[in-house]
């Protein structure tokens, strides 16, 4: 066993250049071909020099010491390049395959697939804006081949991802053969300076997958590419400083085209365009990152729109020039149709740098541009310092469509931004799903123009639950003219040092005319007093009842006069709850056509004899109930 373990094992030194080489290439290719399958190459610490390393076959690099491989040339389309192989030929689903599938049926007999294979799930779709096939696509392992009487079952040892149809091109099941259980460990590299292309590393059709140590500059598509792949992990990474920043240019790890099971930890890039990208990725983990200046989004979650379940943890994006986690559908004309299920943000941060020549600010610490469920918890984004906010910026916290959205933000905190926390979309839109609802809870604010903003979107249910802000300027909600909910509650409000806050840009809607259901309460505020030696013809507003008054009750003192003839605003939520109490001296009438008070009148007399009256918010009138 020991020494079949040792002829495993070969070293570059074993390799010498021949005479005429004129770089390291070659040498690499001869120790790469001597190397037996699953065996490794140990390159031990040196500065080499190649063009294009392709291996086809599992073989392990170990590099040593402070080795470093760089491109000799500026065409140099990647240093290495692990292939496996994929069959040319597919299967035919006999019945489309919906998420959380734990099987598929394919059509007719499966004669070449059986236990423990691995296998491409796809099927016609294509990107609309230029047509490109199987965006939809998803790699898995199979845990049992079970044939019956015209079709058989293909059980997974997972679940499918994101539904598919059925194929009229013959591609819906394709066996890959990958290269298995393969380690790169320590791998430094550089391309030359002047590139115009070229990763660090480039693999498809990998199984058990591990970069371990990877170490690049200067590159100019990708520190490394992985595709249709299984079971990868990349870790212990740094990446920095790109020669080019654009379009598939100046990304650190990146993964495309249906990986799966993947985990991406313990790494730092800088000025990269994109620190990670998963577009195409299911099942990800991405954990302890932080990436440095980045130039465009820190870590994109998807750009076509076909993924699902995502992690990041205490993952970082600090001086950021741009969005900090974003996930989009460019795939489809219509972001709606492409649902991002269970992406989870946790004990993550942004920060965007603030730049004198960059007034706007433009960014988002979370930005999702599609249909998504999952959650966001303990995250903080902040402008600059956080101390203040700026006229000009442009900038959020966290902005998600207000509707086709099923999420849960918790520990959130903004700081210094134009807008906390945006639910907004260019247009009309309606709810996929009426459970789906937005949940905030334990939020802070502060230092911003507007709490909130929220736009468009019919059938809404928002839940705010213990809501702090601090120094707000204008609004605690922003917008709201268009559009309208199926349930809004307000449960726990603390407002301080804001003393020219609006609540409502446009007060809540209901969808139905049956009334807006939810809630209103628990309001605490630094501006909370009695309302004192009112003069004739005064009327509330909502400021007065949620600031003044707590939300649920308001109280009179001094020489109260008679109000106006529309004292009360409006109510929000059918049942709401209003108690007017009187400390005044004097009588006083209370006059609104909104009222209905017991005797069926439009007014409500408070004295020393009758210093309270209940109302409930009733098919649009404040209804004397006490």
């Amino acid at each position: 066993m020991e020494a079949d373990s040792i002829r495993r094992i070969c070293h570059l030194d074993q390799f010498p250049r021949c005479e005429g080489e004129s770089d390291d290439t070659p040498r690499f290719r001869r120790a790469i071909e001597a190397v037996p399958d699953g065996g490794l190459l140990i390159i031990p610490d040196g500065h080499y020099f190649v063009k294009e390393i392709e291996i086809g076959k599992a073989v392990s690099l170990r590099f040593e010491g402070v080795a470093l491989l760089e491109a000799t040339d500026t065409s140099t389309r990647y240093l290495l390049k692990y292939a496996g192989k994929e069959s040319p030929c597919g299967y035919v689903l006999a019945a489309p395959a919906a998420r959380g599938d734990r099987s598929v049926m394919i059509a007719g007999s499966a004669c070449d697939l059986q236990t423990g294979d691995m296998i491409l799930l796809v099927d016609d779709t294509c990107r609309h804006s230029d047509h490109q096939a199987e965006v939809n696509a998803e790699t898995h392992e199979i845990a049992a081949v079970q044939p019956a009487e015209k079709h058989t079952e293909i059980v997974l040892k997972d679940f499918v991802r994101l539904p598919k149809t059925i194929s009229k091109t013959g591609r819906n099941l394709v066996k890959i053969e990958p290269l298995d259980h393969v380690t790169v460990e320590n791998f430094r590299y550089r391309l030359k300076e002047g590139a115009v292309c070229g990763f660090g590393i480039w693999a498809k059709h990998m199984r058990h997958f591990r970069v371990s140590g990877l170490d690049g500059e200067r590159s100019v598509e990708s520190g490394i590419q992985v595709r249709r792949s299984l079971y990868v992990t990349v870790e212990r990474f740094h990446l920095r400083n790109p020669q080019q920043i654009g379009s598939g240019q100046g990304y650190g790890i990146q993964f495309y085209g249906g990986n799966n099971h993947v985990i991406i930890r313990d790494g730092i890039t800088w000025k990269m365009r994109h620190s990670v990208d998963l577009e195409g990725t299911f099942d990800a983990l991405v954990e302890n990152v932080t990436d440095y200046e980045g130039q465009g989004v820190s870590f994109l979650i998807s750009h076509n729109g076909w993924c699902s379940d995502i992690t990041f943890r205490q993952c970082q994006a600090i001086r950021s020039r741009s969005s900090g986690f974003v996930a989009e559908s460019q795939g489809v004309p219509d972001p709606f149709s492409l649902f991002h299920h269970n992406i989870q943000i946790l004990d993550c941060r942004w920060h965007r740098d603030r730049n004198p020549s960059d007034l706007a600010g433009y960014g988002f610490g979370v930005w999702f541009k599609c249909p998504v469920s999952g959650r966001i918890s303990n995250f903080l984004a902040r402008y600059g310092e956080g101390g203040s906010y700026t006229p000009g910026q442009d900038n959020g916290a966290i902005r998600l469509l207000p509707v086709g959205v099923d999420m849960t933000l918790e520990g959130i905190r903004g700081e210094g931004l134009r807008r906390g926390i945006i639910l907004a979309h260019t247009g009309p839109s309606r709810q996929l799903s009426p459970s789906d609802s937005i949940h905030l809870q334990n939020v802070t604010l502060s230092h911003c123009f507007s709490a909130l903003y929220i736009q468009h979107g019919t059938g809404k249910n928002l839940l705010i639950r213990d809501l702090t802000v601090h120094h707000i300027e204008k609004y605690l909600i922003e917008g709201n003219a268009v559009g309208g909910y199926r349930l809004f509650s307000i449960d726990g409000l603390t407002v301080t040092d804001s003393p020219n806050l609006t609540l409502f840009g446009a007060i809540p809607k209901p969808d139905v005319k049956k009334g807006l259901a939810g809630s209103l309460g628990h309001v605490r505020s630094d501006q909370e007093c009695s309302l004192t030696d009112l003069k004739s013809g005064w009327s509330l507003t909502y400021e007065d009842i949620f600031l003044r008054g707590n939300g649920l009750s308001l109280t009179f003192s001094g020489r109260m006069e008679d109000s106006g003839a529309n004292a009360l605003p409006d109510g929000i939520i059918e049942g709401q709850t209003l108690t007017l109490i009187s400390l005044s001296t004097k009588p006083f009438c209370i006059h609104s056509c909104n009222i209905r008070a017991k005797g069926n009148g439009t007014s409500l007399i408070l004295s020393p004899e009758n210093r309270s009256a209940m109302l409930c918010w009733q098919k649009g009138y404040w209804m004397e109930i006490m």
